[in-house]
């Protein structure tokens, strides 16, 4: 038995793609990099697992991401300056 309920909101689903421009191509402009981190955190841990000094492992932290392990928001909430 052949099912005709799919198709109308097949066609719903292209107007609205196509009148939100969803179907358009993006821009040349846009571009994506990802990058592994695993390997790094690999490296990192087995030369921060023996340091006691925070600064040390700050460093190395830095030397290896020189970032934050926080979305923006949560790190402003955790701040002193931010209350």
């Amino acid at each position: 038995m052949k099912r005709a309920w799919p198709a109308p909101f097949v066609v719903i689903a292209l107007v609205l793609g196509l009148s939100s421009g969803a179907m358009s191509a993006a821009p040349q402009s846009e571009s994506l990099r990802v990058v592994d981190l695993p390997p790094r955190f690999l490296e990192f841990h087995a030369r921060a697992r023996d340091v006691d000094d925070a600064d040390e492992r700050f460093a190395l932290w830095k030397e290896h991401y020189d970032f934050v392990p926080l979305p923006p928001g949560l790190r402003r909430a955790r701040s002193t300056d931010a209350r």
